[in-house]
């Protein structure tokens, strides 16, 4: 190095670095899923479940508010590159009555969530 001279950096490029596992959400997931378990009302849980995916997607997509939940699933879908009626049944039609519904259910919205928000699936 010369006296008075700052050596000049160059960045190398960019690496994204894709989450492994959503650490921020998980502990909030397990315990309001263990609340919700304990309701034993599989259908009104999976309602609650899909309602805050919806506003989630919403403010990732840059929607308002007032946007149609159909749409919403269909604007998913086109982000995800995904077929429309597939995450149409897991955001809104697909029915859940038992227990084991409602883990799948939450599963595929988990997934869901990951490849929205980070580009990638979180199981």
């Amino acid at each position: 190095a010369w006296p008075g001279v700052q050596p000049v950096i160059v960045p190398g490029r960019h690496v994204d670095e894709p989450l492994r596992v959503s650490i921020a959400g998980s502990g909030h997931t397990e315990a309001v899923g263990e609340l919700l378990r304990r309701r034993h009302d599989p259908a009104g849980t999976a309602a609650l479940l899909r309602s805050q995916i919806l506003f989630a997607a919403r403010r990732q997509l840059g929607l308002d508010a007032t946007v149609d939940d159909r749409a919403v699933a269909r604007a998913v879908a086109a982000r995800l590159r995904q077929p429309a009626d597939a995450v149409d049944a897991v955001l809104l039609s697909a029915p859940v009555t038992s227990e084991a519904a409602l883990v799948r259910l939450a599963n595929d919205l988990e997934d869901l969530r990951g490849e929205l928000i980070h580009g990638t699936t979180v199981r």
